[in-house]
């Protein structure tokens, strides 16, 4: 995971590309950092985030997906 206004770097290490790793490897590693970091989070559209609402739910956060065409 990246911050975008600072670019400060996030490393989340995954078991798998699996929704149910994806989900528990970024809960485990936001749970570790300030709260003002993890307002909200953006993410492509990947199938690996399918639990986003859980994972929005667990961690009081905000989740948003890039446009369909964004680059």
């Amino acid at each position: 995971m990246v911050e975008r206004k600072t670019g400060y770097l996030i490393p989340s290490k995954m078991k798998s590309k699996s929704t149910l790793d994806v989900r528990q490897g970024f809960e485990q590693r936001m749970r570790k950092i300030s709260e003002f970091l993890r307002l909200s989070m953006t993410y492509d559209r990947g199938s690996e985030m399918a639990q986003h609402t859980t994972m929005s739910d667990n961690l009081k956060m905000n989740i948003y997906f890039v446009g369909l065409h964004a680059s």
